[in-house]
């Protein structure tokens, strides 16, 4: 039992809950079926409250940790320069999809945006943003989509301004969207960083945009605009490609 003298287990059961499709309904069907005492539904759910701010805490020092062990990588490598925050390449990406993430009505009104590096080799996660309506973390008149661009500003800021091993975002690993690249940008404005931000296309992202975009240019009818855009001589379109060498086996924003 706890120190306040609830079972253990509850709280086990609240960590499994916030990181799995277990719902308080589905563990009392199991709890039952494996003959044990089904735990109460009010108190699982106010465990599972609990969990979720013990393993904030546990969350916000484990990330604490990896940025430790990634600015020790950089010094080991002589890529530390003194008086500046070290810089270091990272990949990003928002996450709607997550079933927890989603209101009764099944559409998502939150969304989280986790920050991994690519220095170790390990894909360490680095920083983590989560943004949701129901919380008030993200107001009620931003739409859910727009919630991704804000998580990844904040990402950058709380990044840059940690008072633990804080990092720049050197070389940003992400999809098509330039929403996110402009974010960083604001981000970096704000804390007045002065080195540039580079951006990193994947190709499987840029693979996977070129085919939706052929799909709506194939069923919907083009716009005078639209048929001068793609009119554009071929230079003009490898000019605006992304640079890349990654494959969706070694991006760490497709894993």
């Amino acid at each position: 039992r706890t120190p306040s003298g609830q079972p253990l287990q509850n709280m086990q059961v609240g960590v499994a809950l916030s990181k799995t499709d277990l719902t308080a309904k589905s563990v009392e069907t199991l709890s039952t079926t494996l003959n044990l005492d089904p735990p109460n539904p009010k108190l699982l759910h106010r465990s599972h409250d609990k969990a979720l701010e013990c393993t904030g805490k546990l969350a916000e020092l484990a990330m604490q940790d990896n940025r430790r062990e990634v600015t020790s990588t950089l010094r080991l490598r002589g890529e530390v320069e003194a008086g500046q925050v070290p810089s270091v390449e990272v990949a990003l990406d928002g996450q709607f999809s997550n079933r927890s993430y989603h209101c009764p009505t099944g559409k998502s009104d939150s969304v989280s945006i986790p920050v991994e590096e690519t220095v170790t080799g390990k894909g360490l996660l680095i920083q983590h943003v989560n943004l949701s309506h129901r919380d008030g973390s993200l107001p009620t008149q931003t739409h859910i989509s727009s919630g991704e661009t804000v998580g990844v500003k904040e990402n950058y800021k709380k990044t840059h301004s940690a008072e633990e091993y804080p990092l720049h975002f050197g070389v940003v690993t992400t999809d098509g969207d330039t929403g996110l690249v402009k974010s960083l940008e604001a981000g970096r404005a704000e804390v007045g960083e002065s080195r540039p931000l580079k951006r990193r296309g994947c190709f499987f992202h840029a693979q996977s945009a070129t085919k939706r975009k052929f799909t709506r240019e194939g069923l919907i009818k083009l716009t005078a605009n639209q048929k001068s855009h793609l009119e554009q001589s071929p230079q003009n379109q490898q000019q605006q490609q992304l640079p890349t060498n990654l494959s969706p086996s070694t991006c760490p924003a497709c894993l």
